[in-house]
C-alpha cells in the first residue's frame, strides 16, 4: 500500500491497484469525490480519504459543553421554580403574566414584556415614546375623546392611539370599540352622518 500526494501528483497504490485521480479512487471504493476532496484538505491519510481505515473522532470536551449551557439552564430551572421571567429588554424579573405567549421559547412565554414590547411598537408605529403616551393619557384624564369611557375595552387593557393614516399624525387617544368603528367607517365623515341620522330615524 503506497500514498503520495506531493507536488499536486496523486498517487494511491492498494493492493495492487493504482489510482492516479481523486475521482477514480472515490468511485471505486464507494466515497463521494467532494467528500474525499474535503477529507484530504483536512490531512487526512488517503486510506482515512477512502473509507479503508476509519476516521478518529474528535472528543468534545464535556465540562465545556456543561458551562455553555450551564448558565441558561440555571436561568431556566429558576423561571420554571418561581413563575417570573427576565425581560431581556427592560433586566426586569416579571412574572408569566407580563409575557405574551410564544411557542418558541422556553416556557411559552416571549423573552421580552408586553410593556417593552409596547413601547417598541408605539416607536416603530407612531414614532412616539411611551412617556409622550402618557402625557396624551393624562391630558384626557384617561378617557375616550368620543364616548369618555375609562375602560379601553382591547384585550392590553391601553387605550388606543388613533392617528391619521395619510399624515400619520396622533389625534388622541380612544377606546378599543371607538377606534375600530372609526376604522369600520373607512373615517368617512359623511358615512357616519348617515348612520347618525339612521338612527334617529328609528
Amino acid at each position: 500500500m503506497k500514498a503520495s500526494k506531493k507536488s499536486g501528483h496523486f498517487v494511491f497504490e492498494h493492493e495492487g491497484m493504482i489510482f492516479h485521480t481523486v475521482k477514480t479512487a472515490a468511485k471505486y471504493f464507494g466515497v463521494n469525490v467532494y467528500t474525499a476532496r474535503g477529507r484530504i484538505a483536512k490531512g487526512l491519510k488517503l486510506t482515512q480519504v477512502f473509507g479503508i481505515e476509519p476516521i478518529p473522532k474528535k472528543k468534545r470536551s464535556k465540562n465545556k459543553l456543561d458551562n455553555r449551557w450551564a448558565h441558561r439552564r440555571s436561568e431556566h430551572q429558576k423561571e420554571s421554580e418561581t413563575k417570573t421571567i427576565l425581560c431581556r429588554c427592560c433586566s426586569v424579573r416579571k412574572v408569566f403574566s407580563e409575557f405574551s405567549d410564544h411557542r418558541g421559547c422556553v416556557n411559552g412565554k416571549s423573552r421580552q414584556c408586553k410593556a417593552c414590547s409596547r413601547k417598541k411598537t408605539m416607536e416603530r408605529r407612531y414614532g412616539i415614546g411611551f412617556e409622550e403616551y402618557q402625557s396624551i393619557y393624562e391630558k384626557q384624564f384617561g378617557k375616550c375623546l368620543i364616548c369618555s369611557s375609562e375602560k379601553s375595552g382591547g384585550k392590553d387593557k391601553k387605550m388606543c392611539l388613533d392617528h391619521c393614516h395619510e399624515t400619520g399624525k396622533i389625534r388622541g387617544l380612544l377606546c378599543f370599540n371607538c377606534n375600530t368603528g372609526l376604522g369600520l367607517f373607512s373615517e368617512q365623515i359623511d358615512i357616519m352622518e348617515r348612520a347618525a341620522l339612521y338612527l334617529e330615524s328609528l
